[in-house]
């Protein structure tokens, strides 16, 4: 007997799309099926069902998800950018300490999930 196959929604903002998984497709997987149809890249995506934050070592059996069960894809965006965008500003811009203070308050090291 084979490994069953069964439909389960992936949902990003107001897009939802249905997809067909065994009970041995892995989280990694699904996020390979979440670039494919939505275009955010594997590494970027954060997938939850029930509640519950998929582990990319879960499968579609150790996570519990049960047929035309909705798994929500949560998009990271690393909030940081290492060019300075704000080349406009000069050092006589009225604005230019509020962007210093918001700017340097900020850690200089970018969170793990960014890089």
């Amino acid at each position: 007997m084979g490994e069953k196959k069964f439909s389960i929604n992936l949902e990003f903002g107001d897009d939802e799309r249905q997809v067909e998984v065994g009970e041995d497709t892995t989280v990694v997987q699904l996020k390979d099926m979440v670039a494919s149809e939505f275009g955010i890249p594997k590494a970027n995506s954060q997938l939850t069902a029930g509640g519950r934050q998929l582990g990319d070592t879960d499968t579609i059996k150790s996570a519990r998800i049960s047929p035309f069960e909705t798994v929500v894809v949560i998009a990271k965006v690393c909030p940081f950018s290492f060019s300075f965008p704000y080349s406009f500003l000069s050092f006589s811009d009225p604005s230019y300490p509020f962007f210093l203070f918001f700017f340097c308050s900020r850690p200089l090291v970018a969170p793990s999930d960014c890089l």
